[in-house]
């Protein structure tokens, strides 16, 4: 007999690139990622209602993640706007230092301490990643 209610986790939606730090998993330079995790209720297969969402921040390396509140989620998606324009040298390293501070202060999260960025790399930037342990 085939379900016909049920909830499913449908997609993980990456944000991009968000805060340069060294991952305290794999102990590289690395910019961790926005992900937000979806949960859709859905009737005979077909998703109709979103039910719940997680958001984290994950290491492209090894996938450690920090989970965040949908308000600390928000505050990332502006983290990579930021982050993007300064990858791409349109924002000079104060501005952009002290939108870090600003996200730090934010987030009430502890966050691993934040590194001068290197540039993000082509993979960091677009890859889809899905937090380790997160079903």
């Amino acid at each position: 007999m085939a379900r016909i209610l049920g909830t499913d986790r449908r997609k993980w939606d990456t944000l991009g690139i968000v805060w340069p730090t060294v991952c305290p998993q794999c102990r590289k330079d690395v910019w961790f990622s926005g992900v937000k995790g979806v949960f859709y209720f859905y009737l005979l297969f077909i998703p109709i209602v979103q039910r719940d969402s997680q958001h984290y921040l994950v290491c492209p390396e090894c996938r450690y993640s920090i989970e965040l509140s949908r308000e600390e989620y928000l505050y990332a998606k502006d983290m990579n706007e930021q982050a993007v324009t300064y990858d791409r040298g349109r924002l000079d390293g104060e501005d952009y230092d002290e939108a870090l501070q600003k996200f730090d202060r934010e987030t009430e999260t502890v966050l691993p301490k934040p590194l001068q960025p290197v540039s993000a790399t082509e993979a960091e930037q677009k890859d889809e990643f899905q937090p380790i342990g997160v079903e």
